[in-house]
This record gives structure tokens, sequence and C-alpha cells, in this order.
């Protein structure tokens, strides 16, 4: 979107030298303020609703409960895969 200025482009000059070219290419991290704050922001999702993953699973004690009866259902017919 900064290619086709859709939105601002803000160089951080004194990270240009820190933040190597490749990094561009691989990562998409660019020294500029918009690419590094739409990197935090994704980072803060990812860890936040990997948390709220993890404290809903301790609460409830398993996060997806499976009837025995489907257990059963997948040991038949994982078997006549079995050599």
């Amino acid at each position: 979107m900064q290619l086709a200025h859709w939105i601002t482009t803000t160089p951080i000059p004194s990270l240009e030298s820190v933040i190597p070219p490749w990094m561009g290419l691989r990562f998409s991290v660019f020294p500029t303020v918009e690419t590094l704050l739409a990197q935090a922001v994704s980072a803060l999702l990812i860890v936040g609703s990997y948390i709220l993953a993890i404290k809903t699973t301790t609460a409830r004690g398993s996060a997806i409960s499976v009837s025995p009866r489907y257990v059963y259902f997948l040991k038949l017919s994982n078997s006549e895969f079995l050599p």
C-alpha cells in the first residue's frame, strides 16, 4: 500500500543502518513507522490469542471435549490403514 501511495511512508533514519536490506525481502521489515507498527500489532494479536487460548484451556481443563463414542469410531476407521 505504501508503494501505491495509499498510505504514507515515514522512514526512520536511525534504523536504516540497523535493519539490513535482506530483512525487507524475506520478512517485510522495513525501517518505516508504518511497517514496524503493523508488525508490532500483528505480533500482539498472535501473542494475545495464544495467551487467551492457554487461559481458556487451563480454566476448563480442555478446549475440546470429545465423546468416547467418537474416539472409538476413530480407532475403527484408522485400524484399516494399519498393516
